[in-house]
């Protein structure tokens, strides 16, 4: 029960996804980073690790190899990403698995903690709040969200694109069985219903899923009549087998349903033709008698990496096109171990038709105040240096220098914060050999039970221009937590949102 109540926390984090450009034409997405609202993390989980998932999309004409590095202030939190490296093709996205854990006496309930992600092409802040765990699963939540955003900002009539969405969250628990709904609708109608059942057998942790959806474009344009279809259905099966973790999570899926869709053409063949197909990931993580980490994961037929989506929700993994279960990936992380001050991490990992590749990464600090960051690739063609990295070991004041497989300069990161109680305000600078890329303000402000965020961004190549002011404010009044945002250019008003959820 304690499992399904953090499940439905990282749920309700994740309804609000917000996209950051950021250098490189990488554009990353998921809870805690700004204008969201922070990333509710429990305090002192009794469960462990939360594991929650960000999107990572490649808008570049070029492929990008993201490799992570999360740095969390000392004492507060656990983070680590759980993979290496993952390879972007250019006009694509993958998932970042990022688990997170609250350090025994660490930060209390109600304060809140800034990370730092970075990869050799972009920095982006989560901002983390630790909240009191329930003692029981609320009843669920109803949310509220209107946004507008004008046509054209040369010109004071200007047409105004508005939108009203809501969301119904429902749990309801009967006999260890525990139900759960997610409701979503907006002006055109339904957009999607998710049926979950998640219960206790025993050792076995079961959350079945039942996913329906309506089809959209890019746009948000309504498709092939708006009409619901059941899109996918996921069992996910958890146990812990003498200290051997095992996770397995079996997929059936319209391998059609690839939102958002090119045309109402194609989402008619979805909606009235459906075609289903299986597969299944399966991921054992567990400890060596000598205590060293192993973490194995097999797709067949289906690939981790890869996210199915639907409006306002997307889902980890996604199977095949094809009616046979062939094999899809296989990978083994190795790690992270420690020898003396230095830590290493490897992972391989083999897909059918390419050769095996394999990641290394090590990692130390340089008399406690430089973190030294490196990782290299190797395949049956030998060793190559991919990507190094050098920050100050404290995430609040940060200095990153990337230096490319040649040694030489690809991007410096300079990012440091000052602390004017109870408000802080942090400063980001990013360069590259061609000059300034990037320069952005943000001011934290406490506000009682909630949290005042201004950003002032610039951007550019060599030379920088102002980009956006986003100011959001968030705040907690009992059951009611609100989220509002505006974001202006240097043309005008951008968009405007708000955001009421009401706890049950």
């Amino acid at each position: 029960m304690r499992r399904f109540v953090s499940a439905a926390l990282v749920a309700l984090c994740m309804a609000v996804v917000v996209p950051i450009l950021v250098y490189g034409d990488l554009v990353i997405s998921g809870p805690g980073i700004s204008p969201a609202p922070p990333l509710r993390l429990n305090s002192n989980p009794p469960d462990g690790p939360q594991t929650v998932l960000y999107t990572l999309e490649n808008d570049g004409a070029a492929g990008i190899t993201m490799m992570p590095n999360l740095q969390c202030p000392a004492d507060t939190v656990k983070a680590f990403p759980l993979i290496l490296s993952s390879e972007i093709p250019a006009h694509s996205s993958r998932l970042l698995e990022i688990r997170f854990a609250d350090r025994p006496g660490g930060p209390a309930a109600g304060d809140t903690v800034e990370c730092f992600l970075t990869t050799n092409s972009t920095g982006v802040a989560i901002f983390i709040r630790l909240v009191t765990p329930a003692a029981q699963p609320p009843l669920g939540s109803l949310s509220l969200s209107a946004s507008m955003s004008p046509q054209t900002s040369s010109q004071e009539a200007s047409f105004i694109e508005s939108d009203i969405e809501a969301n119904l969250k429902l749990n309801l628990t009967l006999g260890g069985v525990t139900l759960g709904g997610d409701l979503g609708w907006g002006f055109t109608g339904p957009e999607f219903a998710i049926f979950n059942l998640s219960t206790f057998l025993g050792i076995f942790d079961i959350f079945d899923q039942f996913v329906f959806a309506a089809p959209f474009d890019v746009n948000g344009v309504s498709l092939a009549g708006g009409a619901l279809s059941f899109v996918k259905k996921r069992v996910r099966l958890r146990f812990d087998l003498l200290g051997l973790k095992v996770d397995n999570l079996a997929i059936l899926e319209n391998s059609k349903f690839t939102n958002p869709f090119a045309n109402n053409a194609q989402a008619l063949d979805a909606v009235q033709t459906p075609t289903y197909r299986f597969g299944d990931i399966l991921q054992l993580n567990g400890q060596t008698a000598s205590g060293l980490p192993l973490r194995m994961l097999i797709g067949i037929c289906a690939d981790p990496a890869q996210a199915n989506l639907i409006k306002k929700r997307f889902f980890s993994g996604r199977v095949c096109d094809s009616k046979a279960l062939n094999f899809t990936v296989s990978r083994l992380t190795v790690g992270p171990l420690s020898l003396g001050a230095v830590q290493i991490s490897s992972s391989m990992e083999f897909r059918p038709g390419a050769p095996l590749r394999g990641v290394l990464s090590l990692g130390t600090t340089l008399l406690g105040l430089v973190n030294a960051f490196t990782t290299a690739s190797f395949d049956p063609q030998g060793i190559a240096l991919q990507f190094t990295l050098l920050s100050l070991a404290q995430p609040a004041q940060a200095l990153s220098i990337s230096l490319t497989d040649k040694l030489s300069l690809s991007g410096i990161l300079l990012r440091f914060s000052v602390n004017v109680a109870p408000s802080r305000l942090s400063f980001l600078l990013r360069g590259s050999p061609n000059g300034l890329d990037e320069a952005s303000a943000t001011l934290l402000l406490p506000l009682g039970s909630g949290r005042l965020f201004a950003t002032l961004s610039l951007t550019g190549a060599g030379t920088v221009s102002l980009s956006q002011l986003s100011i959001n404010w968030n705040q907690e009044l009992g059951r009611l937590r609100t989220n509002a945002n505006v974001a202006f250019s240097l043309h005008g008003l951008q968009q405007a949102q708000v955001n009421f959820t009401l706890i049950l």
